[in-house]
């Protein structure tokens, strides 16, 4: 569980990146993923086993959010840290090997019961996480969870159960953890304009290495959000995963060449959502960010692009290849 160092025992080291969604998590993983010999040049291992899918850490982080933990009994809650301890117990380092694991659900687990579980097993945690102003981050999100699965909800919908205001989530990881790390999610403000590039060097502290990301969660146009939208509302269960994959794919693809725009908070909205988070922001950028300031953007057009059926029918038959 420990490391001996002269008589006395040495806690192993973890990185946990913790996200947040719709800032630049999947293209740091799928990097992490594809250089295990650049990280253990400079001990640091990304294991991959039980606790692994796609790229990150999903099966551990989805094991533990509040969703789950919330819902078990004190015993049954001790029963499961011990569980997850013991796995995290499985990975093996070497001496001075830093431990990294990453997954954006853990931005929905109780920070008191992932720093039992690190305990446990005898780890000194650094937490990090990238935030993303506000206007876009819905935007994105909105766009993210039509685009990946059934959500046929219009925005305005989304946007009125969207928490925005990071205050809650920033203090319940500072209350647990002595080393929290917060960046911002701004090309301005990352290292070489890139969060992959950015994460290696403010992060692992690998300075000689450039690594650039490839965008692996490409938002849809406006006229292609607004057909899975559509899609979503009208014929959500009729497709095999198969089908899924490859609407999932064929859509980003086709709003790369696209010229309707990016999908965005209205101008309204984006008035609204500064009045509710300005002054937190302002806190938090003071006391936490280490690489700017969260300012918000102004929003722009947050109409969705009007289909005709005769449009949706061709872009569906396109898209599956009927």
């Amino acid at each position: 569980m420990f490391f001996e160092c002269e008589g006395f025992k040495v806690k192993k080291k973890a990185i946990l990146h913790i996200g947040r969604h719709k800032s630049g998590t999947s293209s740091i993983q799928k990097v992490l993923s594809e250089n295990d010999s650049i990280l253990e040049e400079y001990l640091f291992k990304y294991p991959r086993g039980s606790f692994y899918k796609g790229y990150a850490h999903h099966n551990l982080a989805v094991s533990l959010r509040r969703s789950v933990t919330n819902k078990l009994s004190s015993k049954e809650l001790d029963l499961l840290v011990k569980k997850k301890s013991k796995e995290l117990d499985l990975i093996k380092l070497k001496e001075n090997e830093v431990l990294i694991l990453s997954s954006e659900s853990f931005q929905n687990s109780n920070p008191k019961v992932i720093r039992k579980v690190f305990d446990e097993s005898g780890f000194d945690v650094t937490i990090v996480c990238y935030l993303r102003e506000q206007v876009g981050y819905i935007a994105s999100a909105y766009n993210q969870k039509v685009h990946a699965g059934d959500y046929d909800k219009k925005f305005d919908e989304f946007f009125d159960g969207f928490e925005l205001d990071y205050s809650k989530f920033v203090n319940s990881w500072v209350c647990e953890f002595s080393n929290v790390r917060f960046r911002l999610f701004d090309r301005k403000s990352l290292i070489d304009g890139d969060v992959v590039s950015d994460f290696f060097k403010s992060v692992l502290g690998i300075n000689d290495v450039l690594i650039r990301s490839a965008d692996n969660n490409n938002s849809l146009s406006r006229k292609y959000l607004s057909f899975k939208l559509m899609f979503n509302m009208k014929e959500k269960n009729i497709l095999e995963e198969q089908q899924r994959k490859k609407l999932y794919v064929g859509l980003a693809q086709m709003s790369l060449n696209d010229d309707t725009g990016v999908f965005r908070a209205s101008f309204s909205m984006a008035d609204e959502i500064f009045e509710r988070v300005c002054e937190s922001n302002n806190l938090i950028s003071t006391k936490y960010l280490e690489n700017g300031v969260l300012r918000l953007s102004k929003g722009g057009d947050d109409s969705l692009f009007e289909l005709s059926d005769n449009e949706f029918l061709e872009i569906r038959n396109k898209v599956l290849g009927i």
